[in-house]
């Protein structure tokens, strides 16, 4: 009973204070990408416009690890405990790890508020779903050296893909995932390709015809001039 009350709390908060891009209906389903957690710090000023920026809500592999990198850096500088067994804990919806991890945020910040060192997001006058730039700059300060920070991202994966309950299955999706986005990019590489050559192709067309177009006028000025009995004065 205790963790239904927790739960329906809690997702009130989200859905109705917060007021998140998408509704919270199950924790461990909508919370498994990262995205919908990069968006509720992001929405308190804990991760910058630009870490949030790279977030992207699909279920592949290799987007919830980079969803999950920016979600790890911006807890350890809220000062919430996480860690690769619990992201994917919450990558592989273990039941009662993404509304525990809610709750340590909310109290997080919470205290960050308390505490003056983050905007208040029910005082903003554009309501539950205002955005970042109307509440101000938070002032949670990140105690990561920046010389660091691409080496944890890295260690970070590779600790995500080794406490996989799979490692190789794991593996192999993001192997997928990667090939997918080159496959994707090599795609639109090619229609960009044959739509330039299309319009060189167009442009060329139209040129001959341009050039035809003069010559059949010069060929019927001379022939009327020749029938004049010479060129016009």
């Amino acid at each position: 009973l205790r963790y239904i009350m927790s739960a329906e709390l809690l997702r009130g908060w989200l859905n109705d204070d917060v007021g998140l891009s998408r509704q919270v209906g199950s924790f461990e389903d909508d919370l498994a990408n990262g995205y919908l957690i990069g968006e509720l710090l992001h929405r308190h000023a804990v991760m910058t416009d630009s870490a949030f920026g790279g977030f992207k809500d699909q279920q592949a592999a290799i987007a919830k690890i980079q969803n999950f990198r920016q979600v790890q850096q911006a807890l350890v500088d809220l000062g919430v405990t996480f860690d690769s067994r619990l992201a994917n804990a919450v990558i592989t919806k273990k039941p009662g790890v993404a509304l525990n991890l809610i709750y340590q945020i909310k109290l997080a910040i919470g205290s960050a508020v308390t505490a003056g060192a983050m905007p208040d997001l029910s005082a903003s006058t554009g309501g539950a779903a205002g955005k970042v730039a109307e509440l101000g700059p938070s002032r949670v300060r990140s105690t990561r050296p920046v010389v660091s920070e691409s080496m944890e991202a890295a260690r970070f994966t590779d600790l995500l893909k080794k406490s996989a309950e799979d490692p190789k299955e794991f593996a192999e999706s993001i192997a997928l995932a990667r090939y997918n986005e080159h496959m994707l990019a090599s795609t639109r590489q090619m229609e960009e390709a044959a739509t330039l050559e299309q319009r060189q192709r167009s442009a060329f067309s139209q040129q001959r015809r341009q050039l035809q177009l003069s010559k059949t006028r010069e060929n019927r000025r001379l022939m009327e001039e020749w029938q004049g009995g010479g060129p016009r004065k």
